[in-house]
């Protein structure tokens, strides 16, 4: 039941490195950013990593953690290596932007595989994700990568979720990478 927290001033940037790391936690996220500028979660280039959350997620305070890697503030997963997610409700969660720019990740969540507040644009990367929904924000941007999803309810959501003026309308824009989307029964 171990969690990383990263609970920075609002103006400080933080990278994570992940190494060969392996968390399972029962009810909590297994990274969670409590306070930062930004994050960036980097996969050490090489190396396997895995984050499981296996019961009901627990709040901090009015906070619904319900993610394995869950942020409130901008969230970048980077790097060369590659991670499993395993979730009881949604795999990876930003309550501000979200962006992934490398990396391979296999995702399995019963709810979300990535979801942010405002923006998510993946730029590069491999993500296989087998969940309820596979891609969700306000506005989602698929600029590159290899993005399979297997879904069972919408593969990709845009949502008025962000209460920011300067988001807009919710816009799904796939302008590069290639994209898949499974829906299962």
């Amino acid at each position: 039941d171990a969690t990383v927290v990263v609970d920075a001033a609002d103006t400080d940037k933080v990278t994570l490195e992940l190494s060969g790391l392996t968390i399972e936690n029962s009810n909590f996220p297994c990274i969670y950013v409590r306070s930062a500028d930004k994050v960036h979660v980097t996969l050490a280039a090489g190396t396997e990593n895995a984050l499981s959350v296996t019961g009901a997620f627990l709040t901090d305070g009015d906070v619904a953690c319900d993610a394995v890697i869950f942020s409130k503030d901008d969230l970048v997963l980077d790097g060369e290596g590659s991670l499993a997610v395993t979730s009881s409700a949604h795999a990876i969660a930003s309550k501000d932007d979200l962006k992934v720019k490398g990396g391979t990740y296999a995702i399995v969540a019963s709810a979300k595989a990535l979801t942010a507040n405002d923006t998510l644009t993946i730029k590069a990367g491999t993500i296989q994700a087998d969940a309820s929904e596979g891609l969700e924000a306000t506005v989602v941007n698929v600029e590159g990568g290899t993005v399979s999803i297997a879904a069972t309810d919408d593969g990709i959501n845009a949502t008025a979720k962000s209460d920011k003026a300067d988001i807009g309308t919710p816009t799904i824009q796939v302008s590069g990478g290639e994209l898949t989307i499974e829906m299962a029964q």
